[in-house]
């Protein structure tokens, strides 16, 4: 009986690895983002804010490819209040810091912002 679980387990498995080994198909090769493209993504998913969304400002998260940091990238209309854009990076950061903070990350990571107006 034993033998026959053990047997079925590996039938079970076997398909799914050798599936993603032989795929011609781009996206089904493994891939492993860096810690950097992780938290950025995690970012974009809870604060990200596109023009659209009527604020004012469009803002997005990048990893560094050359320090460790991620960049809060905002782009603002010409008239829009710095303190609202203030608030938006500060919030941004705060949560960023939670984040580091919880992976255990904040010792190296640096926060980078890069503001423009349309």
């Amino acid at each position: 009986m034993k033998k026959m679980i053990i047997f079925l387990a590996i039938l079970t498995v076997s398909p799914a690895i050798s599936f993603a080994e032989r795929s011609s198909c781009q996206g089904c090769k493994p891939y492993t983002p860096t810690r950097l493209e992780w938290l950025a993504m995690e970012m974009n998913i809870d604060m990200k804010i596109e023009l659209k969304d009527g604020i004012g400002i469009d803002m997005c998260f990048r990893p560094s490819h050359h320090e460790d940091a991620i960049i809060i990238r905002v782009v603002h209309e010409p008239n829009k209040d710095k303190s609202v854009i203030n608030n938006w990076i500060k919030r941004a950061r705060k949560l960023i810091k939670s984040k580091a903070s919880s992976k255990g990350w904040e010792k190296w990571l640096k926060i980078n912002e890069s503001v423009h107006s349309l």
